[in-house]
């Protein structure tokens, strides 16, 4: 459960959010990178989600080594779209057995365990609300007279755009399209859909103004952002190719997929879990002779959708289109579920029987095979007719006095396969492992005090675990893994990659350097009075293979430490917690001088600047973000972004005392309190029922009607 970007990325981030309340500040900021240090304007880090926050919370309650940690954190979220697919399934008439069904598929499929719940969380985080959205927005249409599904919808939708992950925003809006179709098709017109258009509208508005903030900031942090730039790209990474759809009945079928690295043959477990709904389906075609019920070829036709979107290539961020395959999973065993309900007595005991046979046959097949094994045409068909063969004896028999244990095989039978299978083949098949350990949740041997930047390539960072060697980073702290000790560095993993210290440094997404970039910095950046020096980094990281090329200048630099790793090294005139003043008519060359923080907190800075006749530039070291604020002695002043990169405040001649800078963005101070009215308002509006709803039960109004007029 802890892997790639969930190492490098998410948990350190979750680590600081963590600190960040326990130090009774809201987590915007983080002092431990520059390149991720806006954590809310990251948006995928769910900092403005009440349900994330107190599970964050909650989870680091407990002393958890950190797969431990992620691990429950997943589990948490997994829990939560279990319940939100079994209430949807419900909620639709479909049994409890086959509801479990849906809950299982929903959340066991390849897609969720090898990709969200073990790499890129937000995609859970926001998914696991996806199906509470849908059943509200459903009884929003179905319920016209009442308020609750209004309100729902708008909790329900708060919850997924605060989570974190535009791709199920995306699924979010086809979702309402096809509820708006469904009801079109039903016949609705006039009154009646103008009244479902406005209640869908009203829930939608009132979710996106409870999460205006997140929305807000995610705007703010993408202007000028390299996201930003390539949003007009076409990406054919990630497209599933259609050779790999076999793999929903044998998930060890390997195809043809363009990867991250590049085209290769690749194991297509993100389609793990069609077994059971395929079963279900073909021998309900073959028993009803091709005429499904009309909801289940809405379903379908949803599935449909989310299918073909899977394979054709996407833009900006809603790049890999593979990250639509959970919603087809669970429009597909949605389908299923509802054409083996309960409704259709026969069915389920008869499909179960064939889910049996084939559950077998699946289990045989990828039981024996090897990750890497290659399946051939003749053997795929062979294993094919077997299955079609089994739906079709079985779907002819009847046997009656075994429907209750027959009712839940298929949930069974789904739950089975999937462990089998994750417990045969590795989930983590397509993406690197960091040999990661709990060294890093302590600072040594970097020093909090200081502000670092480490000199690490991509080939520095191991990709698998290898015998009890998860020791490593300690030194170079890849990615955002700084931020588990707080540690103050300018390197970090950040998607956006937002404008300013990535113009300065070609930074990868991963918060490593290329070489050219290291010898930039060797060539103009360390030298005392140069920008690294008035930026106030005064401690450096190079790793052993960016040692190779070039090492700091020794006058200016002192080696404190050395391993295999990397090598530490601290500038000789440092200015630890210091701000930079620079004067107009400092010579070039010479080190500026260094005033001590008063006050050095995430969101709160002041300093005490002496009495000066010049025109002056305040360096502190942070990184600038729209949304700073500086007052000195009460009166406002200029906050600039130093070569773009660094929070820097200019004074007139003259300005004198105490400086003060806070960090107060519109879409947190403005946001904020909108959303807070939205939700006060929502509240107030389902409490103030009018009297009309508060009648009592139907056969008690009957009684009292029934009544003389003089009792």
């Amino acid at each position: 459960f802890w892997n790639d970007d969930y190492q490098l990325a998410f948990l350190p981030a979750f680590e600081e959010i963590n600190r960040a309340w326990r130090a009774g500040e809201w987590p915007l900021l983080t002092e431990s990178s520059w390149v991720c240090g806006n954590l809310a304007g990251e948006y995928q880090y769910g900092t403005f989600s009440v349900f994330i926050n107190a599970c964050i919370v909650a989870v680091w309650s407990f002393g958890l080594s950190l797969p431990a940690k992620a691990a429950a954190f997943s589990m948490v979220h997994q829990a939560v779209l279990a319940a939100g697919s079994f209430t949807l399934a419900r909620s639709r008439g479909i049994t409890p057995p086959l509801a479990t069904l849906v809950a299982v598929v929903a959340c066991l499929n390849g897609w969720n365990i090898c990709w969200a719940a073990t790499n890129w969380i937000a995609a859970l985080t926001a998914f696991a609300w996806l199906p509470w959205a849908w059943w509200a927005m459903e009884q929003t249409v179905a319920l016209p007279q009442a308020r609750w599904p209004v309100v729902a919808t708008a909790v329900f939708l708060y919850l997924v755009l605060t989570a974190g992950w535009p791709f199920t925003v995306l699924m979010l809006l086809v979702i309402t399209g096809w509820i708006a179709a469904d009801q079109l098709a039903r016949g609705l017109r006039g009154r009646q859909l103008a009244v479902a258009a406005a209640r869908l509208t009203a829930g939608w508005l009132a979710g996106g103004l409870l999460a205006l903030p997140a929305l807000w900031m995610l705007l703010t942090s993408m202007q000028g952002s390299q996201r930003a730039s390539d949003i007009n790209s076409l990406q054919w990474t990630w497209v599933m190719p259609p050779t790999a759809l076999p793999a929903l009945v044998l998930p060890t079928v390997t195809a043809v997929w363009e990867t991250f690295f590049d085209t290769r043959r690749h194991v297509s477990l993100e389609l793990a879990g069609g077994l059971v709904p395929l079963a279900i389906l073909g021998a309900g075609l073959l028993e009803q002779r091709g005429r499904l019920d009309r909801q289940v070829c809405w379903l379908l036709g949803l599935a449909g959708v989310a299918l073909t979107a899977a394979m054709l290539p996407s833009m900006g961020v809603f790049r890999w289109s593979f990250r639509w395959l959970p919603l087809f999973h669970l429009a597909l065993v949605l389908a299923a579920a509802e054409l083996a309900s309960c409704r259709q007595p026969r069915q389920t005991p008869v499909v179960a029987l064939g889910l049996v046979a084939g559950g077998g046959l699946w289990l045989l097949a990828t039981g024996g095979s090897q990750p890497e094994f290659d399946w051939h045409a003749a053997e795929l068909l062979v294993i094919v007719v077997a299955w079609v063969g089994d739906a079709l004896i079985f779907q002819r028999l009847n046997w009656r006095h075994t429907a209750a244990v027959t009712a839940w095989l298929p949930a069974v039978v789904a739950a089975g396969t999937l462990t089998a299978l994750f417990l045969r083949v590795p989930p983590n098949l397509a993406v690197p492992v960091a040999p990661l350990g709990e060294n890093l949740l302590a600072a040594t041997p970097l020093e909090p005090d200081r502000l670092y930047l480490s000199a690490y390539f991509g080939n520095d960072i191991p990709t698998r675990p290898q015998g009890d060697s998860r020791r490593f980073g300690a030194a170079i702290r890849p990615g955002n893994t700084a931020m588990f000790a707080g540690v103050r560095t300018i390197n970090g993993y950040s998607p956006i990659h937002p404008a300013g210290i990535a113009r300065m440094l070609p930074f990868e997404t991963h918060g490593f350097l290329s070489p050219e970039g290291w010898a930039w910095v060797l060539r103009h950046a360390l030298g005392p009075g140069e920008v690294f020096d008035q930026l106030g980094i005064d401690g450096l990281i190079v790793s052993s293979t960016a040692a190779q090329v070039g090492l700091p200048p020794a006058a200016e630099w002192q080696q404190v430490w050395q391993t295999e790793e990397a090598r530490l090294f601290h500038r000789k005139a440092a200015g630890l917690n210091a701000a930079t003043l620079l004067r107009s008519n400092d010579p070039a060359g010479q080190r500026p001088e260094k005033l001590p923080l008063a006050v050095a907190g995430r969101q709160r800075l002041a300093v005490d600047i002496p009495a000066d006749g010049q025109a002056r530039l305040v360096i502190v070291d942070r990184p600038w973000h729209a949304g700073w604020r500086a007052t000195i002695d009460g009166s406002p002043a200029t906050v600039v972004a130093f070569e773009q990169v660094g929070l820097a405040v200019r004074l007139a001649p003259g300005q004198q005392g105490r400086l003060k800078l806070a960090y107060e963005p519109a879409g947190f101070m403005i946001g904020g309190p909108i959303a807070l009215a939205t939700l006060v308002c929502l509240l107030g509006w389902l409490a103030g029922l009018p009297r009309a709803s508060r009648l009592p039960p139907p056969e008690t109004a009957a009684v009292k009607t029934a009544q003389p007029a003089g009792a």
